[in-house]
């Protein structure tokens, strides 16, 4: 696929651009509800559902993996500058809509069993991870929402880039 010649990166025009933050900041509040309020009411019984297999319980943990989790938050906030056209943004907007909603309703039935203790940073990582860990709360495990959201970016993202 060729490139459109346009930059990668590039200012869209005021209206637009206001229109995309718009939407981005009403999904950025749609997730914070429908995120949040899931791991509140998960936490308010211990139902639980084994969600993960004996295997991979030997995958060891690499705390700088936190700074590729958190990745994931450039990538959709820089999506008003590189989804220009208002279709393109609009799809994006729609999937990301719908993984949510589903996701939820899955955080809510299938409440999942944390397979492990949380693990204790320390040195430079320590603060990122801190955050990674809090951003992705307690009790939201199953399915990925993190990475049904990245998938669905990368996909309309990379669309624009061929």
């Amino acid at each position: 696929m060729e490139s459109s010649g346009e930059p990668f990166l590039a200012w869209p025009a005021p209206a637009e651009l206001r229109r995309s933050l718009g939407l981005s900041f009403a999904l950025c509040f749609l997730f914070l509800i429908v995120y949040g309020g899931a791991d509140l009411i998960t936490g308010l019984h211990g139902r639980r559902v084994r969600v993960h297999m004996d295997w991979e319980l030997g995958i060891p943990f690499v705390a700088p993996m936190a700074a590729v989790y958190l990745s994931l938050n450039i990538m959709l906030g820089l999506a008003p500058w590189i989804l220009r056209e208002r279709e393109s943004f609009m799809r994006l907007v729609r999937a990301l809509t719908a993984e949510l909603l589903v996701a939820g309703a899955c955080f809510i039935l299938l409440p999942a069993e944390l397979a492990f203790e949380t693990p204790q940073v320390e040195g430079v990582w320590k603060p990122v991870f801190l955050l990674a860990d809090t951003v992705n709360l307690t009790h939201n495990m199953f399915p990925s929402l993190h990475g049904a959201f990245a998938v669905t970016g990368a996909a309309l993202l990379g669309e624009r880039r061929g």
